[in-house]
């Protein structure tokens, strides 16, 4: 191959990743009457969303809102720490202690255990019946 494919083929590629970047965090809901396949995977690797689920997603996802195929339910807080400064300033032998907040993990059951089996409700289902003529 010669250098101005490989340099071709290496700019489509970045030209991909940057299309399918989204930013901030959210949770939406599948809101069409069946399973969604989505466009690209979730972080966690999920792409088929059934009937009803919710999903985390970034704001790549938006484009889907308008089809009504899915809804948003929230958005979900940046995950960094936040420093509370209402605390009284404490003072040890290491130096000034720092009282710091982690945010709550939101955690969505992203799960696909909908497929149930069958189940077998009597023995003999004709068992007692009688048929007349």
């Amino acid at each position: 191959m010669n250098i101005e494919k490989i340099i071709a083929k290496q700019i489509k590629l970045e030209k991909y990743k940057e299309d399918m970047k989204g930013e901030g965090m959210y949770i939406f809901e599948n809101n069409t009457k069946g399973d969604l396949f989505l466009p690209r995977p979730t972080q966690s690797g999920q792409r088929l969303v059934p009937k009803g689920r919710q999903f985390q997603g970034d704001s790549y996802y938006f484009s889907m809102l308008k089809t009504n195929e899915i809804k948003l339910i929230k958005e979900l807080a940046p995950q960094h720490s936040q420093l509370l400064t209402e605390q009284p300033p404490t003072v040890t032998d290491e130096g000034q202690v720092e009282y710091v907040v982690q945010p709550k993990e939101t955690k969505i059951n992203e799960q696909q255990n909908d497929a149930q089996e069958d189940v077998l409700l009597c023995e003999s289902p004709v068992d007692g019946i009688k048929i007349l003529r």
